[in-house]
């Protein structure tokens, strides 16, 4: 196999998972604050906190 060819697949594959870890970052971010509105403005139905303490 081609040196140039591998070389940029590696690039390729180490762009995609800083993307990946970037993506997952935001995700669980955006989960930790949905999860703090919801024990803030509707204690009674916050699903995420019970899911997660079970």
């Amino acid at each position: 196999m081609d040196l140039e060819i591998i070389s940029r697949y590696q690039r390729d594959v180490a762009l995609e998972n800083s993307n990946m870890k970037e993506r997952i970052r935001q995700c669980s971010s955006d989960y930790q604050g949905s999860k703090e509105r919801n024990s803030t403005s509707a204690p009674t139905a916050d699903v995420f906190s019970r899911s997660g303490d079970a």
